[in-house]
C-alpha cells in the first residue's frame, strides 16, 4: 500500500500523508478464508493506481465514482470498500479490464478548442451543428463553436502500438538490468536502453507519459534499426528530453550528430512528470513536438529525411535516476500540423487542406453525403471528403472552453481525450457529459488514465485542500 507513513494498532492503520494535516485512520480486517474484489481477479488483472496532488499514492481496483465527488474502491487487504472525496486527487491510472472491441475503425478526427480529441467518423454539418459517430458507435452532436478542427484518415486510423503491455518484443541492451515491466509502465532505476521495431511509417505518431524522480536525461529514438544501442553509424533522430528542455538530433551515417534545435518546457521543472507526442513527416522533414497536449516546437531537416529505420527506442542516461514510461501509443498520423501557429490558416478563415496539397480558404458551408460544401473568396465549391486530409475552422473567442472545476480528463485507449463531469459510475459502465456534446456513455474498459482537478495546477508535494480533508472518508 503505497502511502507515505503508518503506525499500526491491533487491526487498525494509522496513514499519514507527508502534506496532510491531518490523518486517516481505517481498519483492515484481516483472516484465513477472506477474499476482496481485488484478489478475486484474474492473474493478469493489474491494479489501479491512485495518486493525490500531495504525492500519496495508493493501489487497488476502483469500482465506482458518483457526482457528488466520492470515489470508492476495493483495497487487496481491506475488508471493506474505501470511499474517498476527490477533492484532493490528481489522476488515476486503471489497470488492465476486458473490454469489446469497438465496432468502427475511426476516418477521422474531431478536436475541440479545449484540446479534447475524439476518433470516429463524421456524419455530417448543417452550417452550425457537427454530427459524429465516435470510434464506439455512439452518435454525438457539436457546436461550430465548439471544434477547431477535423483530420480524415480515409484508410482508417491504424495504431501500430498499444501499451506496454510486458516485455515480449522489446530488447534490452547488451547485459543491462535497469528497465522492468510492471502494472502497464516501463521503469528505468539506472542507465539503460530498451527498443522495438513498430513498423514506422512515413508519416507517424509516438505519444507516451513520462516521469521520473531525481535528475532526469532520457533519450528517444525514433526511425530507428539499432533497437538495444546508439549506434551513430546507423541514421536515426534523438529526441533528448531533461528536466525542462527537450532537444532534436539527426544521426547520420559518416556524419554523427547533428543538433537541429531545443525547446524549454517549463511546466517540467515544476513537475516531475508530463505527456509527450511527437508527430513525423518524413516527405516535409518535419518533426512536431507537443507537451501535455499542447503544441511546444517544430522542427525542419533542412536536410532531408536522413532515417530509414521503423523502431523505436527509450535511453535512460543517469544511473541514480528513476524513470517510468506509461501510456506508449504509435499511430499512423496525418501529416497535418493543426496546432502549429507557423502553419495557420489566417485568423478569420476556415482552411480546407486538399491530398494534393492545395488549400481552399473561405468558410465551410456543410457536409451532407460525403461532400463537403466550402465558399471561397471567388466562388462556392463542393469537394468530396475523400479529396480533403484537413479542415482548419476559424475559432471564435467566444468558443473558449475555461469552466474545468469538477471536470474529470479521460484519455482513453483508442487515442480519444475528453474532458467531462461524471453523472454516473455503475457495472463498468460510466455516463458522463461533455461540455461540446452533452451525454457520453462507455465502457470502463476502454479508459486507461483519468486526470482529476483540472482547475489546479499540478506540482509536487502541493498541499491538500483543507476544506476536503481528511484524505479519506469511509461514508
Amino acid at each position: 500500500m503505497s502511502v507515505d507513513r503508518h503506525s499500526r494498532s491491533g487491526g487498525c492503520r494509522r496513514w499519514l500523508s507527508n502534506a496532510a494535516t491531518v490523518s486517516v485512520i481505517f481498519c483492515l480486517h484481516l483472516g484465513a478464508g477472506f477474499r476482496t474484489a481485488a484478489e478475486d481477479a484474474p492473474p493478469s488483472a493489474e491494479l489501479d493506481r491512485v495518486e493525490w496532488f500531495d504525492g500519496s499514492k495508493l493501489r487497488g481496483r476502483l469500482t465506482a465514482i458518483d457526482g457528488g465527488g466520492r470515489l470508492t474502491m476495493h483495497h487487496p487487504q481491506a475488508r471493506e470498500p474505501l470511499t474517498f472525496r476527490t477533492r484532493n486527487l490528481a489522476s488515476i491510472e486503471l489497470g488492465n479490464r476486458s473490454m469489446t472491441p469497438p465496432p468502427n475503425q475511426p476516418t477521422s478526427r474531431l478536436s475541440f478548442v479545449n484540446g479534447d480529441e475524439i476518433p470516429g467518423r463524421l456524419v455530417g454539418f448543417d452550417g452550425q451543428i457537427f454530427e459524429f459517430e465516435t470510434w464506439q458507435g455512439q452518435r454525438v452532436k457539436a457546436p461550430r463553436t465548439a471544434v477547431s478542427s477535423l483530420a480524415f484518415f480515409h484508410n482508417g486510423l491504424v495504431a501500430l502500438y498499444e501499451g506496454p503491455t510486458g516485455m515480449d518484443g522489446w530488447k534490452l541492451g547488451p547485459g543491462q538490468r535497469a528497465w522492468s515491466y510492471a502494472e502497464r509502465a516501463f521503469t528505468a532505476r539506472g542507465s539503460g536502453m530498451i527498443g522495438r521495431s513498430v513498423k514506422l511509417p512515413k508519416r507517424s505518431s509516438i505519444a507516451f507519459d513520462l516521469e521520473w524522480a531525481n535528475n532526469m536525461a532520457l533519450m528517444v529514438g525514433f526511425y530507428t534499426d539499432s533497437l538495444d544501442r546508439l549506434d551513430y553509424n546507423a541514421n536515426s533522430y534523438l529526441l533528448y528530453v531533461t528536466s525542462g528542455v527537450v532537444a532534436l538530433q539527426r544521426i547520420q551515417k559518416g556524419v554523427g550528430a547533428n543538433h537541429l534545435g531545443q525547446v524549454e518546457i517549463p511546466a517540467m521543472t515544476e513537475q516531475s512528470r508530463v505527456s509527450l507526442e511527437v508527430r513525423t513527416d518524413q516527405g516535409q522533414g518535419n518533426v512536431m513536438l507537443y507537451a501535455n497536449g499542447q503544441f511546444v516546437q517544430r522542427w525542419q531537416d533542412q536536410g532531408g529525411f536522413a532515417a530509414e529505420g521503423t523502431g523505436i527506442t527509450f535511453a535512460a542516461q543517469l544511473n541514480e535516476s528513476t524513470l517510468k514510461i506509461s501510456n506508449l501509443r504509435v499511430t499512423e498520423w496525418d501529416g497535418n500540423f493543426e496546432n502549429d501557429p507557423t502553419a495557420g490558416p489566417p485568423q478569420s478563415f476556415d482552411v480546407a487542406k486538399l491530398a494534393n496539397r492545395d488549400r481552399l480558404v473561405g468558410s465551410l458551408e456543410s457536409v451532407v453525403d460525403g461532400k463537403a460544401s466550402f465558399k471561397t473568396v471567388s466562388v462556392p465549391l463542393t469537394v468530396p471528403l475523400k479529396r480533403i486530409t484537413q479542415i482548419v475552422l476559424h475559432s471564435r473567442p467566444e468558443s473558449a472552453f475555461d469552466d474545468l472545476a469538477g471536470m474529470v480528463r479521460f484519455q482513453f485507449n483508442s487515442g480519444a481525450r475528453l474532458s467531462m463531469s461524471v453523472d454516473s459510475w455503475t457495472n463498468q459502465i460510466i455516463e458522463a457529459r461533455s461540455p461540446q456534446f452533452g451525454p457520453f456513455k462507455f465502457d470502463m474498459g476502454s479508459v486507461r488514465k483519468m486526470q482529476f482537478n483540472l482547475d489546479r495546477a499540478r506540482i509536487e508535494n502541493a498541499p491538500p485542500d483543507s476544506e476536503t480533508d481528511p484524505l479519506l472518508q469511509n461514508e
